[in-house]
């Protein structure tokens, strides 16, 4: 907002600032920060409870995927005996339960727990049970109040009636400070914030059903390895899908320059169009996604959309929900909040 501003409006605005600065001296300090925070838990936006120190922010809205019939099959689990096992072992149903989950994962967190925020209809004696029994050595103890359950690397926090967070004590206490009003946003401050306001500007609106933002840096790439060269100019991914009539996909790439983003949306544009690509797509049941992407650039931005139809929908959930199968096969019946 380098404007260049007239004499007199400047006069004007510093009169101003001197007349708010001898009421703020005639009314006396500030309040303390810490006496206008919240006497009690604040859970209304689960996103907000992230703390510092997140690479990756995976926000996903069980309750629109959940009525959803783009996406409903592919929650579904047929084999109910499974499904009865799962819910014994987490003390909830992890799909008929939870209305909303956000998994927030530190950069160097392969071999730690993530942090789990969920949030939905639970019994908090049965996941507190539950927990015991995967580790009977647990401890109790509490948090600003909290329950907090302990067992080496591993904490179960109950943050509200209808919400809580797992992961390493040191995370979940984290988180209910966020609850509190203490310490820093990881998830809407920063570089993954920026990447995240990009992706919902509206104020008011839908609210999607996924919404996943990823910082990129030297550790994430390492991570990664070779299964998915990533441009070095890439800093920030985020990634939204929108359920309703048609399923509205949005994927958003933030690098140094603007010629590092015309190469990658060149470099994408040459796979969308490649015919191996385009007829794996159409084997899996996605190619009306492929056929419908588009690609922009914004300066360091670039942009990609893609949108499936109606009357498309069958096709699409059917392969959504054979993905689905193979992920549950290969990572087992963890589920939102497992342990």
């Amino acid at each position: 907002m380098a404007r260049a501003v007239a004499n007199e409006r400047l006069m004007a605005l510093g009169a101003a600032l001197a007349l708010l600065g001898g009421c703020a001296a005639l009314l006396g300090p500030p309040p303390d920060a810490a006496a206008t925070r919240p006497t009690k838990p604040d859970d209304a936006d689960l996103v907000a409870l992230v703390p510092a120190g997140i690479a990756t922010v995976i926000d996903v809205n069980m309750a629109t995927m959940r009525g959803s019939g783009w996406t409903a099959p592919a929650l579904a689990v047929p084999d109910a005996r499974a499904r009865a096992v799962k819910i014994e072992a987490l003390g909830y149903d992890d799909v008929a339960d939870v209305d909303r989950v956000v998994y927030a994962v530190t950069a160097a967190a392969a071999d730690t727990p993530t942090l789990v925020l969920v949030q939905g209809r639970f019994h908090s004696e049965r996941i507190a049970a539950a927990f015991r029994t995967r580790w009977p050595a647990a401890t109790l103890d509490r948090w600003r109040g909290a329950t907090v359950l302990t067992s080496g690397e591993n904490a179960l926090g109950f943050i509200t009636a209808r919400t809580f967070a797992s992961g390493t004590p040191g995370a979940v206490r984290a988180a209910i400070d966020r609850a509190f009003g203490v310490g820093v946003a990881g998830a809407t401050d920063g570089a993954i914030g920026l990447v995240r306001r990009a992706l919902l500007p509206e104020v008011t609106g839908a609210s999607p059903a996924l919404v996943v933002t990823v910082a990129i840096d030297d550790q994430m790439r390492a991570r990664i390895g070779d299964a998915a060269p990533v441009p070095r100019e890439l800093r920030q991914v985020g990634v939204r899908a929108d359920l309703g009539e048609t399923l509205d996909l949005t994927a958003l790439g933030v690098l140094d320059d603007h010629a590092a983003a015309a190469l990658l949306a060149r470099r994408l544009s040459e796979l969308l169009t490649n015919p191996v690509t385009r007829l794996g797509a159409r084997a899996m049941g996605l190619g009306p996604l492929v056929d419908s992407t588009r690609i922009t650039i914004d300066g360091a931005r670039v942009r990609v959309r893609a949108s499936a139809l109606a009357e498309q929908r069958g096709d699409v959930a059917a392969a959504l929900q054979t993905l689905a199968s193979s992920l549950r096969g290969a990572t087992g019946a963890g589920g939102p909040g497992s342990w």
